[in-house]
């Protein structure tokens, strides 16, 4: 027995549109202040056509954000097999639906895959509409208490603190409104920074809740009960001191590309960047290590600018079956090497959306402005590593 994996370069690439959501509910409305523009204007721009994606865009966003998350030391020594994570992403959607859908008739195997999808998608619009850069949307670290998802420095001043869900079904956006606000007042107690003075930066709490569309319906229509729809509120709790400190923003961004890295089979930059990123967390001095790590020349896949490394790979362990399609993960290898070698970031930007150019027939790809790569495709492509999925019990991948 084998899943067969289909591939339609119009689908994932054709651009999609989300019902877009204001609770008008007293305790869920956007409050006036200032920085809450951003997400009025999305209410402005989008309450007529719906929000704009593409799969493509958020299948890469949804596997990044799942390795940054779940990225452990142990994980990386024992080349864990989360890499192929992509294929369940790809399979539990229902990719001739309209919007967004799961696919229902795969019971279990997806029941997690909806939240997944809501955390990609959610992460990709606040970094759009607050200008966040991409590498710098990270998740906040769980030290033993209930957190927010993700924090980010407004670039225009401020700061956003994201609470993302997913759900499959209208009743769970009930369930999913109390977690934000369970989760908001959990956080707000256990600051322990004293009372936020008056030069205190102002802070954006804000929770977005993603609905997937019933799968196989056919016909949903923006502004239909069939269709997809994203879900913005921000429970009042008032005054926030929950300020970032610029080790944590820092080491968020190292965690972010170690589960880039890792999704692009680059274990032992990944597994440099997540001790770095512990130490931060830990205030435990540490001078970075890597420098010994080299790239070959001759493995680069050019995507525009770009050269890239990483992998390609086939979900049958059956060799060069002739209807596979290849799945390719990986990573400017310019961006990882000026953080790796010199210990610095390159400049990056907010994720934007832009309607993708029409598929090749081959493959389709989606470059977010990280430098992340993803790609689903007919054919092998020149530079990338061929991974085979035995190549994971082999004691080192390295470049």
């Amino acid at each position: 027995m084998r899943v067969s994996y289909t591939f339609n370069d119009a689908d994932l690439v054709r651009t999609r549109y989300l019902r877009v959501i204001a609770n008008n509910d007293p305790q869920f409305v956007i409050k006036p202040d200032q920085i809450y523009e951003p997400i009025r204007q999305i209410f402005t721009t989008y309450q007529n056509s719906g929000y704009p994606f593409c799969l493509e865009d958020l299948l890469n966003a949804t596997a990044i954000k799942m390795f940054e998350r779940t990225i452990q030391l142990q994980q990386l020594r024992r080349r864990s097999s989360r890499l192929f994570a992509t294929a369940g992403l790809y399979l539990a959607l229902d990719i001739k639906h309209p919007d967004l859908a799961i696919r229902e008739e795969l019971g279990d195997f997806t029941s997690g895959f909806s939240h997944q999808f809501g955390v990609g998608l959610s992460a990709l619009a606040m970094s759009q509409a607050f200008r966040v850069p991409w590498d710098q949307m990270n998740r906040i670290p769980v030290s033993g208490g209930r957190v927010l998802d993700y924090e980010a420095k407004i670039p225009k001043g401020g700061e956003l603190k994201l609470e993302a869900k997913g759900v499959s079904r209208p009743e769970g956006r009930s369930n999913a409104r109390k977690s934000i606000c369970d989760k908001k007042q959990a956080q707000r107690q256990s600051s322990s920074s004293g009372i936020a003075s008056m030069s205190s930066p102002q802070i954006a709490m804000v929770g977005v809740i993603i609905q997937s569309a019933p799968s196989g319906q056919r016909a949903a229509k923006p502004g239909s009960r069939g269709q997809g729809l994203i879900e913005i509120i921000d429970p009042d709790f008032g005054d926030s001191n929950m300020i970032s400190s610029e080790e944590r923003i820092h080491a968020g961004m190292y965690r972010h590309y170690a589960g880039a890295a890792m999704f692009a089979g680059l274990y032992d930059v990944a597994e440099e960047l997540l001790e770095r990123a512990n130490a931060l967390i830990k205030g435990k001095p540490r001078n970075p290590r890597g420098q010994h790590i080299r790239f070959n020349d001759r493995d680069i896949l050019q995507v525009g600018e770009r050269n890239l490394v990483g992998i390609q790979w086939r979900p049958s362990d059956q060799a060069e079956l002739a209807d596979d399609v290849w799945f390719y993960q990986a990573i400017d290898r310019d961006v990882i090497r000026e953080i790796i070698v010199k210990d610095l970031f390159s400049r990056t930007w907010s994720y934007s959306y832009d309607q993708p150019a029409p598929g090749n027939r081959e493959f389709v790809e989606s470059i977010l402005p990280d430098g992340s790569y993803f790609g689903i495709g007919t054919v092998r492509r020149p530079g990338l590593r061929t991974l085979n999925l035995r190549d994971m019990t082999t004691k080192s991948l390295q470049y």
